[in-house]
């Protein structure tokens, strides 16, 4: 199973030293979500982040750094995704800083939003799939994706309790946030979950 941690979306006690010490210990993806913020503060970040991981770096935000930071690739909110499904026929091709190398994903609410979208993302969260950790009243819908072709990555819920079940749902990832940045030791508990991911 894939394994990608997604940022706290607010300011968490040593959370630099955190990401990079995630990466020391093997993280392969993350993404950099911090809703309404500006373009500055990521930037602020991205130079805390040793510059030998920036290549495992997804922006949800501020795409045009993609280049100068050399990341990873973006990910598309629902929003904007659903806006340029309208416009654009050639996706890669409407948005001129991307290139072939870099990875594009977008976040889902329902198969149906899945199996309806014309996009063909290199992966796609789908969410809630378990009762959430970061957000109160967030309930999981246990969302069964064994049918869909496209890689489809669990979130919402995820923690070392859960990998099995949603691997046994049809997922080919999951995606952490709460249990990660809402525990005293991040780096401990993303072993945990990295070790299960590894033998699931």
């Amino acid at each position: 199973m894939e394994l990608i941690v997604i940022s706290s979306e607010v300011e968490v006690l040593n959370e630099i030293d955190d990401v990079n010490n995630l990466f020391i210990n093997g993280l392969n993806l993350f993404h950099l979500r911090k809703s309404n913020t500006s373009e500055e503060i990521y930037k602020r970040f991205l130079k805390s982040i040793d510059s030998k991981f920036h290549g495992r770096i997804v922006l949800h935000d501020h795409h045009q750094l993609l280049n100068e930071f050399g990341l990873k690739g973006i990910h598309l909110k629902e929003a904007k995704r659903k806006e340029i499904e309208k416009n654009l026929k050639s996706f890669k091709a409407g948005i001129g800083f991307l290139e072939k190398q870099h990875s594009i994903s977008s976040s889902f609410h329902s198969k149906e939003a899945i199996s309806g979208c014309s996009i063909d993302f290199d992966y796609m969260f789908l969410s809630p799939v378990f009762d959430s950790i970061s957000k109160d009243g967030y309930v999981g819908k246990r969302f069964d994706v064994s049918e869909i072709a496209s890689k489809t990555i669990a979130l919402g819920g995820i923690s070392e309790n859960n990998i099995h079940k949603a691997k046994k749902l049809g997922y080919r990832g999951v995606a952490v946030l709460g249990s990660i940045w809402k525990t005293q030791n991040p780096l401990s508990e993303f072993k945990k979950i990295q070790n299960i991911c590894k033998s699931t």
